[in-house]
């Protein structure tokens, strides 16, 4: 199973990224549309679901 750290590693970002992205907070903590949409379809890609994190 992929973690956060493989989706960062992937996206080319941090783990914190990611975690704030995959917990809806991508847009309150000013992360560009781009970004969330990259780390979103690579979490898919990855077959990684909101139930699969923590």
């Amino acid at each position: 199973m992929p973690t956060i750290k493989d989706i960062a590693k992937a996206a080319d970002v941090s783990i914190a990224t990611v975690s704030i992205v995959l917990n809806g907070k991508g847009k309150e903590r000013k992360i560009s549309e781009e970004t969330q949409k990259r780390i979103f379809e690579i979490a898919h890609a990855m077959n990684l679901c909101a139930e699969s994190i923590g």
